[in-house]
């Protein structure tokens, strides 16, 4: 009984210090982690957005931000809402005739029949509008069309979070190689990768994309250890569900991201993340010692049975056929 106590024991530890393992399977892969694959936006940047400028070519920058908020207002994309922060007026939903959202490519809206992109640069030249490329930006960004014609592009700021190169740091310590996984921009996600010191970087992903990776980096790591993957995104729940083991942010965390996780991060830290591991290394080596406490305990009432038995009724035989005094030492 020693063994699921100390499960229930360590998960209620961590629990107090907001870190939320949902069973002992949870504990065991955290404790075997040797790869942790980090989603960007939101796990190791603040995902709190910000609209760092906006360059228009067919209108002024403010009637741009407008349609542009018009076209995200209903998604749920840290770059949606900071856009439509950043807009800071009405939107007015009678405009828009339709709307339609491209996971990790970006949103489409009709006003008076006319098509409006907002999205990603490949998005939008797959679609068949002409980017220009002087316009393509190393930040993050998103570039808008109407009626197939580009219209500008908006940049945005994304913090790094203050822990993330500490945990970074603390990982490698720990024995676990690090990746970095984004829809961004090579060049964006490069940037952050290199404030890091993360050297595997995989960039302009699909939530598709990202489990896909998150499985082949699985696959390298073989028999080895496990593969963590930590994420916040609605985007994210495939990858979560494809790695051993999925981390969630419960702060910025959608619903979906944290149903698919094994494990929660109460408080959005990334810190927390090699906290766990080093955690469920010491439950696990609690389990290991109780089970062998326990072995041991069995094996010493065992060999103390088997010398009773003998006492008992092996060593009174001897001593009646020697007292017997026929000589023979019968000891059947």
């Amino acid at each position: 009984i020693s063994v699921p106590m100390a499960y229930f024991a360590g998960i209620g530890g961590a629990a107090r210090r907001g870190m939320i393992f949902k069973s002992s399977a949870a504990v065991d892969a955290a404790a075997g982690a040797k790869r942790v694959i980090f989603d960007k936006t939101g796990t190791l940047t603040s995902g709190r957005l910000r609209v760092s400028a906006v360059r228009s070519e067919r209108m002024g920058s403010d009637m741009l931000l407008q349609i542009a908020a018009h076209a995200e207002a209903y998604s749920n994309h840290p770059i949606a809402r900071a856009i439509v922060e950043a807009h800071g007026g009405e939107i007015y939903p009678e405009l828009m005739e339709r709307f339609q959202e491209q996971p990790g490519k970006g949103v489409c809206i009709e006003v008076d029949g006319k098509p409006i992109l907002v999205g990603t640069a490949a998005w939008l030249q797959s679609e068949g509008v002409s980017v220009p490329e002087k316009e393509i930006s190393e930040e993050i960004a998103v570039y808008m069309s109407i009626a197939g014609l580009y219209a500008g592009r908006i940049l945005l700021r994304d913090d790094v979070k203050p822990d993330a190169k500490k945990a970074v740091d603390a990982l490698e310590v720990c024995g676990c190689r690090t990746a970095m996984l984004t829809g961004d921009s090579e060049a964006a996600a490069q940037k952050v990768a290199a404030q890091l010191g993360i050297r595997e970087v995989h960039a302009s992903c699909l939530p598709d994309g990202k489990a896909e990776i998150v499985k082949a980096l699985a696959a390298v790591t073989g028999n080895s250890g496990t593969t963590l993957f930590v994420g916040e995104g609605l985007n994210d729940a495939p990858a979560l569900l494809s790695a051993d083991l999925g981390i969630a942010m419960g702060g910025l965390g959608s619903d979906a991201a944290i149903e698919a996780a094994g494990a929660i991060v109460l408080d959005d830290a990334p810190m927390k993340v090699p906290d766990m591991i080093v955690h469920a290394r010491g439950v696990r080596r609690i389990v290991l010692e109780n089970i062998g406490i326990a072995l041991g305990i069995k094996l010493i009432v065992i060999a103390e049975g088997s010398w009773s038995d003998y006492n008992s009724t092996t060593l009174p035989k001897i001593k009646a056929s020697i007292q017997s005094g026929n000589g023979a030492y019968d000891l059947t």
